[in-house]
């Protein structure tokens, strides 16, 4: 037979409350919450189930957390390596400012990837490569 080694001055009119008190104890699966009620002089059974329920609280905000976190890892990394560049001409002439990321590298849209881009087998006008608009030409940026 197992005991927690409480005084039990407390429960000692109570068989009953001392019994529940450490069959929680004992019964407890997680060895945190134990060491935490075990760290407690002589609780009653209120208390032990006060600080049952706080670490079972505490435990499952940590996992709802820690759950946020690791969905939203990937998008606040992704925002931090978007590299900001300077402004790139549309075909209307107007200048927008975006990110290198963002941007197809066949055409300048914003809408898909080169992979998926119908302009990354056309002829370049500027610079007569082929697998990019003149819109998009990275020479005719530089200069």
């Amino acid at each position: 037979m197992r005991h927690c080694a409480f005084n039990s001055s407390k429960l000692k009119d109570r068989p009953q409350d001392r019994a529940l008190r450490d069959a929680y104890v004992i019964g407890i699966s997680n060895p945190k919450i134990r060491q935490a009620l075990l760290k407690e002089e002589d609780p009653d059974l209120a208390a032990a189930e006060k600080i049952i329920q706080v670490a079972e609280r505490l435990e499952q905000d940590v996992r709802q957390f820690n759950s946020w976190n690791n969905t939203n890892l990937p998008i606040v990394a992704k925002l931090q390596q978007k590299k900001s560049i300077s402004k790139y001409s549309s075909s209307n002439g107007k200048s927008f400012s975006t990110t290198t990321s963002d941007l197809c590298q066949s055409c300048g849209s914003t809408t898909h990837s080169r992979s998926e881009c119908k302009y990354r087998t056309f002829t370049c006008n500027f610079c007569k490569r082929t697998d990019h608009l003149e819109r998009a030409c990275q020479k005719k940026e530089k200069k």
